[in-house]
């Protein structure tokens, strides 16, 4: 749990002990070394709204709204679904960078290597580079330049 990206706590909201049960995976995620309170990686997920009344659902979507790591949706209706894949795809993409690449079209281990930790955006050959826009962690981006000695191309 210490090397996820990305944790989702998925609540019942409209269960009547949802704050205890809340209570009870916080003391879990403390116990593993992880504040949920203020670690970065933890998005709350608060289910079933549309179980709830509409003065408590407002005011659970307001809270949420002012939330960077809080989304209420109803996975019976679809209602905030699209908005948690925002949220999530914001998290997940926070330590990321795109660059151009050159990389030698006959190092298929440097090519493999990317296409394996990042998204290539774009790509095209010629005779002797790959030329690649590809997005990926800023951390797997160092990792590649001291690995393979390539560096970013500049426009």
């Amino acid at each position: 749990m210490q090397a996820a990206d990305i944790i989702l706590h998925v609540r019942d909201i409209a269960h009547p002990d949802s704050e205890a049960q809340k209570a009870d995976v916080d003391t879990v995620l403390r116990d593993l070394g992880i504040d949920q309170s203020e670690d970065d990686r933890v998005v709350e997920v608060l289910n079933k709204i549309d179980l709830l009344d509409s003065g408590a659902r407002n005011a659970l979507l307001a809270q949420a709204a002012r939330n960077d790591h809080m989304q209420a949706v109803s996975a019976l209706t679809g209602e905030g679904l699209n908005e948690l894949f925002g949220l999530l795809d914001r998290h997940m993409t926070a330590d990321r960078e795109t660059v151009e690449l050159n990389v030698r079209i006959d190092d298929g281990a440097a090519l493999a290597w990317l296409y394996e930790r990042g998204d290539v955006l774009e790509r095209h050959d010629d005779e002797q580079f790959a030329r690649l826009h590809i997005s990926l962690d800023k951390a797997d981006l160092a990792r590649f330049e001291r690995r393979y000695d390539y560096r970013p191309a500049v426009s």
